[in-house]
C-alpha cells in the first residue's frame, strides 16, 4: 500500500470508531429512559399513586331495604283476608242471601218455611237459592205473643212442654226459639173431610181446615198449617194457635214441599215480626 493512502485508512478507522462510539451512546441513553421510566412507574405504584378502588357490588332486590311507610303502603294493597276473584266467586256460588241468613238452619231439608206472624206472611225458601220461591198470605192466632199454655190461643215461636220433644233434634228444649232451632213438620195430613166448633156459635164447621193439614212439632199439641173455611180471615189475628192460608195455597205448599221426603222434617221458623 502506497504512503499516499495512508490517511484515507486513518480517516476510515477514526469514522469507524465514532459511528461504534455513538451507537454505544444511543443505547446507554435508551436503556436509561427504560430504566428512569420504569423506575417512576414503580414508586408512582407503590408511594405516589391513586389505587383505583374495586368496583362496588350492584345490590340485589333482597338486599334493599325499603322504608317503613312503602312497606305499609304494599300491605293496604292487599289487606289480609282478602282472596281476590276467587273468594268472591266462591262466596257467590254458596247460595248467596239464603245460606247466609239460615245457614245450617235447613239442616238436610230442602225447603225450610219462614213465618212472620205480624206480617201475616209465609215464606218458603229452598236450600242454594237467594229468595223465598213462594210468599203467601197467612191468618195467625187471636192473641198476640209466644204460646205459653194450651189453650192460650197463640201461636208458638219458641218451644213448648206441652209434649215430648224428640232427642233427634239436637238443641231443642222448651224455651229455645224456633229462629234458633226449627220446628219440623212431622206429617201432611188429608184433611178435606175434617171438622170443627170453633165455639163462635156456628156449630161444627165441615172443611174447617181445608184439603191439608200439615202437622208442626213443636212442643206443643195440634200447631199447624192448613187451609181454611174462611177465607176472608186471611190477613188477620182469627186462629186458636195455627196458621192459615187459602186452601189452593196450603194446596200448592203442600205439593212443593212434599216433593222431599213427603215433607217430613221440613224445618219451619215463626217469629213476631
Amino acid at each position: 500500500m502506497s504512503e499516499t493512502n495512508q490517511p484515507d485508512r486513518n480517516y476510515r478507522k477514526r469514522k469507524t470508531r465514532k459511528k461504534k462510539s455513538r451507537g454505544c451512546l444511543f443505547f446507554m441513553v435508551l436503556a436509561i429512559l427504560l430504566i428512569a421510566v420504569a423506575g417512576y412507574g414503580a414508586y408512582l405504584y407503590f408511594f405516589g399513586g391513586d389505587k383505583p378502588e374495586p368496583e362496588k357490588p350492584v345490590p340485589t332486590q333482597t338486599n334493599v331495604q325499603q322504608p317503613a311507610g312503602n312497606q305499609q303502603n304494599q300491605s293496604d294493597a292487599n289487606p289480609k283476608g282478602q282472596q281476590g276473584n276467587a273468594g268472591s266467586e266462591s262466596g257467590r256460588n254458596n247460595g248467596a242471601a239464603t245460606d247466609v241468613k239460615y245457614g245450617t238452619l235447613f239442616g238436610d231439608a230442602r225447603y225450610l218455611i219462614h213465618i212472620h206472624k205480624q206480617a201475616y206472611k209465609l215464606e218458603l225458601f229452598e236450600k242454594g237459592k237467594t229468595a223465598p220461591v213462594r210468599t203467601y198470605g197467612i191468618a195467625v192466632a187471636r192473641n198476640p205473643g209466644d204460646k205459653q199454655r194450651t189453650g192460650d190461643n197463640r201461636t208458638p215461636t219458641s218451644w213448648g212442654r206441652a209434649v215430648a220433644i224428640s232427642k233427634a233434634y239436637k238443641g231443642a228444649e222448651a224455651g229455645v226459639p224456633s229462629a234458633k232451632v226449627p220446628f219440623r213438620v212431622e206429617e201432611v195430613c188429608d184433611a178435606s173431610d175434617w171438622t170443627h166448633d170453633f165455639h163462635d156459635g156456628k156449630g161444627v164447621i165441615a172443611g174447617a181446615y181445608g184439603p191439608w193439614f200439615i202437622s208442626l212439632d213443636t212442643g206443643w199439641d195440634g200447631i199447624g198449617i192448613h187451609g181454611t173455611h174462611d177465607p176472608a180471615s186471611i190477613g188477620t189475628m182469627a186462629s186458636e194457635g195455627c196458621l192459615r192460608l187459602k186452601n189452593s195455597d196450603v194446596a200448592e205448599l203442600k205439593k212443593i214441599i212434599y216433593r222431599d221426603n213427603k215433607g217430613v222434617g221440613t224445618r219451619v221458623i215463626i217469629t213476631e215480626e
